[in-house]
C-alpha cells in the first residue's frame, strides 16, 4: 500500500505569500512519530519559510484547550 493523499491545500496570498497544507495517510508511520501520517505545512514570502508558523500553531491549540 502506497501513501494515500488525505487532503491539499494552496493559496497565494495577494501580497504574494503562499500557505500550503498536504497531508498523507501511510501505511507505517514515519519515525520518529508513531501515527500514520505525514504532512507539510508551509508559509512562505519571497522565497522564504515563516519558520513561527509551528510555535504559533501550538500556542493556538493550547490556548483552545484551554477554554
Amino acid at each position: 500500500m502506497s501513501a494515500e493523499l488525505v487532503t491539499r491545500f494552496k493559496n497565494i496570498t495577494p501580497d504574494g505569500g503562499v500557505i500550503e497544507l498536504v497531508v498523507w495517510k501511510v501505511p507505517t508511520p514515519v519515525p520518529p512519530t508513531e501515527h500514520g501520517f505525514k504532512y507539510r505545512a508551509v508559509y512562505a514570502k519571497d522565497g522564504v519559510r515563516i519558520d513561527q508558523l509551528v510555535e504559533d500553531f501550538i500556542a493556538a491549540v493550547a490556548a483552545r484547550r484551554a477554554t
